[in-house]
């Protein structure tokens, strides 16, 4: 239902910021995961894609690893129409878009609790751009297609080392 983002809205729009949002993020999230707040935190897939080796050695199974970061990113589509479709959406009409805005925000902001800081005060901010991007395109996709791709890109770098 296109009420709740579901159409692609201003594609063209969107696409275009979430390529300027990825060019910002993606170098973020290089420079955040070699930080030491990150260690032990990602990759999210933890201990689900390592296996033993014949010669008992603990190492990555590209296939588990690649299956894992497929359906975490499938995930995001979920995260983004609950917080950028559903709630914005649903707030908007009563509400208006700043209050909405930052009423969508602040459960985004708890869900980070517990990750390093540097991510959770991100995700504040995240939550405002991610919103607005919702708004201006129409469409929770863009704000998936970000999160989604910020979130694997991640995980991929930060297990680099095991692979």
């Amino acid at each position: 239902h296109r009420k709740y983002g579901f159409g692609l809205g201003n594609w063209r729009q969107g696409l275009l910021i979430t390529v300027v949002f990825l060019t910002v993020m993606l170098p973020a999230a290089f420079i955040a995961s070699k930080l030491s707040a990150f260690n032990g935190i990602y990759p999210l897939a933890g201990n689900s894609s390592f296996m033993i080796n014949e010669d008992g050695k603990s190492v990555v199974s590209l296939k588990l690893f690649f299956v894992y970061e497929c359906f975490y990113f499938l995930y995001f589509v979920g995260w983004e129409f609950l917080f950028r479709g559903w709630m914005l959406n649903g707030l908007l009409p009563k509400w208006g878009r700043v209050p909405a805005v930052l009423a969508q925000m602040a459960p985004f902001a708890i869900m980070h609790l517990g990750k390093a800081e540097l991510e959770t005060l991100g995700s504040i901010v995240a939550g405002i751009a991610l919103g607005i991007l919702a708004l201006r395109t129409r469409s929770f996709w863009y704000g998936a297609l970000l999160h989604g791709i910020v979130a694997v890109f991640m995980d991929v770098i930060s297990a680099w080392k095991f692979l």
